[in-house]
């Protein structure tokens, strides 16, 4: 195998990349060791960048953080309950809502930053995302 590869080398350089593998991936728009390198996978999630919650689009995936001001527990029909998360960052208020989740509550910290990533919709006037995916601020997870 060469030993430094450039990311305008021909990617039949890489080892194992035959003519059959190269014709494929040609067809898949990669010709380049970078055009390989920088084709992301169809269900990709960038979350880079962490957004104010003022500037998420509705119905769109985004990541953005806020600190919890208030937690709130709300039964529903049929012994089924509700998770109301009151965040703030410094651009709006908005929501997080977990439903049937009921445990949440108790590792929830009011006053700490969570990083959450979902879809955004509006409810009411009010920025909501449901069963987004939560974190507190510096975890690994």
């Amino acid at each position: 195998m060469p030993g430094n590869l450039s990311l305008n080398d021909d990617i039949s350089r890489i080892r194992g990349i035959g003519d059959k593998n190269k014709t494929s991936l040609a067809a898949a728009g990669m010709n380049t060791v970078g055009d390989l390198l920088r084709h992301y996978p169809v269900r990709y999630r960038d979350r880079r960048s962490v957004i104010p919650a003022s500037d998420a689009h509705e119905d769109r995936d985004s990541l953005v953080s806020g600190r919890l001001v208030r937690v709130q527990i709300r039964p529903l029909s049929g012994r089924r309950t509700i998770v109301e998360c009151t965040m703030k960052d410094g651009s709006c208020t908005f929501m997080a809502v977990f439903f049937n989740m009921p445990y949440l509550r108790r590792s929830l910290r009011q006053g700490s930053i969570y990083i959450i990533y979902g879809r955004m919709h509006m409810r009411n006037g009010l920025r909501v995302w449901t069963n987004p995916e939560m974190c507190i601020e510096g975890s690994s997870r």
